[in-house]
């Protein structure tokens, strides 16, 4: 909401590189377990939250007053987090029912193959969501402000950008599945299963 994208963008690309990079770091040097990664993403997340609460209170000014927890602008917005709540639970059961569904009918391998297919469409997400996040509070502040007609013109904006980007990797996994399988996995013999449910939106296929 501060417009602060590009001190944002330059920090997730530190903490992100942290998380992952140093989990591999300690997977190899210290203790080859999921344990061992757990523990090190807790620290990343705790450091990168503190390093955000700090930027957060240098740039909002609030005329010398400390911040406090307040009951009352949690019930002012309650109509407003109860459809941002519902929304969070629908999303949910959208995206993850299907795979509760899947792994009761199919063996674990079979699971296996569904799974990679689901990443691959879901890694179309990532390609968007570093503008959905700075458009995100630019188009808040617009409609908070009632500017309709700026609100128009970057919703339309965006939306176009965001057709540009993900509209050509969508038809390259639509068409040439088995190609860019093979080009992520490098594994030849999965590749034509995987393919089939990547063609299929992530559904399982029954083999006959």
């Amino acid at each position: 909401g501060l417009q602060d994208q590009v001190w944002l963008g330059k920090t997730f690309v530190v903490t992100e590189t942290l998380r992952w990079a140093g989990a591999y770091a300690a997977i190899i040097l210290v203790e080859p377990s999921v344990i061992a990664f757990f523990y090190w993403q807790a620290f990343v997340s705790i450091a990168a939250s503190l390093v955000l609460r700090w930027r957060v209170r240098t740039q909002i000014t609030s005329a010398g007053k400390r911040a406090h927890f307040s009951i009352d602008e949690l019930i002012g917005i309650r109509h407003f987090a109860g459809g941002m709540l519902l929304s969070a639970m629908l999303t949910f059961m959208l995206t993850q029912i299907d795979k509760i569904i899947v792994a009761r009918m199919v063996p674990l391998s079979e699971f296996g193959f569904y799974m990679l297919a689901s990443a691959a469409a879901g890694g179309l997400v990532q390609l968007i969501l570093p503008m959905n996040q700075s458009t995100l509070p630019r188009l808040t502040e617009y409609a908070g402000k009632a500017q309709i007609e700026a609100l128009r013109t970057l919703f339309m904006t965006s939306s176009r950008w965001m057709a540009v980007i993900i509209m050509p990797p969508c038809l390259l996994m639509a068409f040439f599945p088995e190609a860019v399988m093979l080009l992520w996995t490098g594994d030849p013999l999965d590749v034509s299963t995987v393919a089939k449910q990547v063609w299929f939106g992530g559904r399982a296929i029954p083999e006959r």
